[in-house]
């Protein structure tokens, strides 16, 4: 039980993505007390076809998932190179599994977002974010669902054109890299990366959670082609061994992780 794996299995680091776009930011000097606050906003919803279920090596049946996201974060500028971060985020896993084969046929998660981003010199951005939230299947929430996840990382900027990342990211609950080869028992992960301007339409981003290159068709579409890397650990219900027949999974942990590739197209609304 302690691993739902399909096909598609890998890593989440989803938050380290959003450091390229905030370097500009810290240019622009503002008083203490004139806060200046700046948005992000995201919803998605992805399909992944019917896949192999395992449980080890055991071939178990087979499911079709539907991942949906949703975010919003709000950053303010309370000093010259301090910005704090505070948001909200949800996350939802549908697998359309009976319980016949005991495994959750949903995990999700509702999480707060509360962080802050600090500069060093002209070359230097870091981060540092904490999601304390509820991460479950949701058929009955309860404290032993309580998680906060932790990201750090960094960004160096060579110059305006090539930017290279690092990071770390912690789950208390489990670690859905086993896949990757790293122990199981090893809650933190790292992650390195870079993001390079070719030309002034053409950007190859090298980081989780989504590496891509992407090409500006105008100043508002661009299309894209790359991979995401999503998932996460999550606490079954009090009584989920229970309703399937063994209660040995009651409040037991679930790592699940998934790659995808393909392209897209992108609208910058405003």
């Amino acid at each position: 039980m302690k691993h739902l794996t399909s096909l598609l299995l890998l890593l989440s680091l989803s938050p380290l993505c959003l450091f390229a776009g905030d370097g500009p930011q810290l240019k622009s000097a503002a008083k203490p007390r004139d806060i200046k606050w700046s948005h992000e906003a995201d919803t998605e919803i992805g399909y992944t076809a019917t896949s192999d279920l395992k449980q080890g090596d055991a071939k178990v049946g087979q499911f079709a998932s539907v991942n949906s996201s949703a975010s919003y974060v709000a950053t303010g500028k309370f000093e010259k190179d301090f910005l704090g971060r505070f948001g909200v985020g949800w996350n939802r896993y549908s697998f359309g599994i009976n319980n016949a084969l005991r495994v959750p046929n949903t995990l999700q998660s509702v999480s707060l977002t509360t962080g802050f981003d600090f500069s060093v010199g002209d070359k230097w951005l870091f981060r540092f974010e904490a999601q304390p939230g509820i991460y479950g299947d949701f058929d009955e929430v309860n404290s032993n669902q309580f998680n906060v996840p932790l990201i750090f990382g960094g960004t160096y900027f060579v110059n305006e054109k090539f930017q290279l990342f690092f990071g770390v990211f912690v789950d208390f609950f489990g670690n859905p890299y086993y896949g990757l080869g790293i122990k199981d028992d090893f809650p933190v992960f790292p992650a390195v990366g870079f993001r390079w301007q070719i030309t002034d339409d053409l950007v190859f981003m090298a980081l989780p959670p989504k590496p891509r290159l992407t090409y500006s068709i105008t100043d508002t579409l661009s299309i894209y082609g790359g991979g995401q890397l999503l998932g996460g650990s999550f606490r079954t219900s009090p009584n989920f061994g229970n309703n399937t027949g063994d209660p040995r999974l009651n409040d037991s942990l679930v790592d699940y992780s998934e790659i995808r590739g393909g392209v897209g197209l992108g609208w910058n609304v405003t």
